[in-house]
């Protein structure tokens, strides 16, 4: 634990500061981040004596302010899939990571969803395109690909994928055109690689030798 900026808050809690550093000079986000972590795991587990479900359950903004932890918790990087005004329960997975899980495909999906049912009116600035995002674009893709050609088996699917014209309308339908462009050539190339480990070379690379001769056709 960093027990400085431990030293730091509580002073400044009972009134001998007028403040304490989240950052100091060259600090690289390594340091910024342990220093965040032992601060917050000081304040709720030896000063509130929360469980680790608490923090999970409980946690707000407006606890965030009456303890006037509001700047450490600016540092703490959301994923992109997240509202860090809404979904604070994050906090709690990045103080205790074996404890309290963070499934990224279902909150990727569940904005997707709300995207595409116009619930939302836009996806969240970088989510295509930040480090994360072609994995963000390969989880919605695959979800797509279950919902829609669930009847297809593994081969059929490649072979779907293989016609230019069917590939073409099947990107269009999900919504994920100008985020394909930003990472692939081909839709096929896409299918093959949101299938991960469950991928099959040989399909592939015959649907490949497939998508050629169509493109030569014009199909």
């Amino acid at each position: 634990m960093n027990f400085i900026i431990c030293a730091e808050y509580e002073n400044y809690l009972l009134g001998n500061s007028d403040g304490y550093k989240v950052v100091q000079s060259n600090m690289n986000t390594g340091d910024i981040n342990n220093r965040v972590i032992s601060l917050l795991k000081y304040v709720f587990e030896d000063l509130l004596e929360w469980t680790p479900y608490m923090i999970r359950d409980y946690i707000s903004w407006d606890l965030i302010h009456w303890l006037k932890l509001d700047e450490a918790i600016k540092k703490i990087e959301f994923p992109v899939e997240l509202d860090k005004d809404k979904d604070l329960f994050y906090i709690a997975h990045i103080l205790y990571p074996d404890l309290i899980s963070y499934r990224k495909r279902d909150y990727t999906l569940a904005l997707y969803c709300k995207v595409m049912n116009k619930e939302k009116r836009k996806f969240p600035k970088n989510f295509f395109s930040d480090k994360n995002g072609q994995d963000n674009l390969k989880i919605c893709f695959s979800y797509c690909v279950q919902q829609n050609l669930f009847d297809l088996s593994l081969k059929e699917q490649y072979m779907y994928f293989s016609n230019v014209t069917k590939s073409n309308n099947f990107l269009k339908k999900t919504g994920l055109r100008v985020a394909y462009y930003q990472f692939y050539t081909t839709v096929l190339d896409l299918f093959h690689d949101s299938l991960g480990e469950n991928g099959n070379e040989l399909y592939y690379q015959y649907a490949r030798f497939i998508l050629g001769l169509n493109q030569t056709k014009g199909n």
